[in-house]
């Protein structure tokens, strides 16, 4: 598993890219993106946006680098605890920009197979598949963690 800040990806059209938050739609769209990776022997790009305007959920300290990294970290921890365990072989890249979460997710797309997001749970990000779609040039997977199996084309 890599790790960058800057929001480098592989560039093949078997890249899917899948976003990351908290919430508990996050582990099965990465989940099911991983599986999707294996099918098509793809790799994954994991992006975790950090846009401390709007990260009214945590504390944020007077160094902004600090809290990249510390953000940087949580990411790659909750990832790499997420995947142990699937044994995956497939190549997974952990990406944190400093970008909205459209902003990262549509920046990372770029010649990817698809962008993989969990159903958003937190009401300020509703639109997000709408907006995802009408911005990304490829197709945007909406996964609902009650139905992991049945995913859904926003």
């Amino acid at each position: 598993m890599h790790n960058t800040s800057h929001g480098a990806h592989p560039k093949d059209t078997d890249n899917i890219v899948v976003g990351l938050d908290n919430s508990p739609s996050a582990p099965a769209a990465l989940r099911w993106a991983i599986e999707e990776a294996a099918k098509c022997a793809g790799t994954v790009t994991v992006v975790s946006t950090f846009d401390g305007g709007q990260r009214a959920d945590v504390a944020l300290s007077r160094d902004p680098d600090h809290d990249l990294s510390e953000h940087q970290r949580h990411a790659l921890d909750w990832v790499a605890r997420l995947v142990h365990p699937l044994k995956s072989k497939v190549p997974l890249v952990v990406t944190t920009p400093r970008a909205t979460v459209v902003d990262g997710l549509v920046a990372a797309a770029k010649g990817a197979r698809c962008v993989v997001i969990g159903r958003p749970q937190d009401p300020r990000l509703q639109q997000l598949p709408r907006d995802l779609a009408g911005r990304c040039l490829c197709p945007v997977v909406v996964v609902d963690p009650s139905d992991p199996d049945n995913p859904v084309v926003a």
